[in-house]
């Protein structure tokens, strides 16, 4: 995956959201925001957006001293969650496939992704859409079938989340 030259502004917006984050003093966000440029014009365009994004956040951790800039926004997004919980295994419980169910509610879970989407408005109402919709939409590129296979013959399984903030330990679904 290469980044494209559509990744630099949603990167910057991210910068500046991240600034204001992490700093209310508008000279540390402009001291932020202009090495992040020079951090961005100049790196090379062959390399993924993530390692892009994670030279601008360090950045952004150095300028303003802040350790964690959505530290606030992780600890409201992982309470609602956790609120979610009884739902989302009840959904799972009485699904006809719980396997499908599960990675169709991880997909929706996607739509709380902070950084990503900044602007947008993550909003209770929105999660809940973006989960009663995921149990019937079209699933594109399948692979449920081969994944279940793959499951029923490994040893162990790597989940790797990545909207999942803080340093709680999360409890297990099942």
């Amino acid at each position: 995956m290469k980044t494209y030259l559509e990744c630099i502004p949603c990167l910057i917006s991210q910068a500046l959201d991240a600034a204001a984050m992490a700093s209310e003093d508008v000279d540390v966000q402009s001291r932020v925001m202009r090495r992040v440029l020079r951090v961005v014009a100049g790196f090379p365009l062959h390399l993924p957006p993530p390692a892009i994004g994670a030279a601008v956040h360090r950045v952004i951790r150095e300028e303003s001293g802040n350790p964690d800039p959505y530290q606030e926004v992780k600890e409201r997004a992982n309470a609602f969650a956790l609120g979610l919980m009884p739902r989302l295994r009840g959904l799972i419980d009485d699904a006809d496939d719980p396997l499908e169910a599960s990675l169709r509610l991880a997909i929706a879970g996607n739509v709380m992704d902070w950084g990503a989407k900044p602007h947008v408005d993550v909003s209770e109402d929105t999660v809940q859409l973006a989960l009663d919709s995921a149990l019937d939409a079209p699933l594109h590129g399948g692979g449920v079938t081969e994944l279940r296979e793959a499951l029923r013959s490994a040893r162990q399984v790597l989940y790797l989340t990545d909207n999942a903030g803080g340093n709680r330990p999360r409890p297990p679904l099942h």
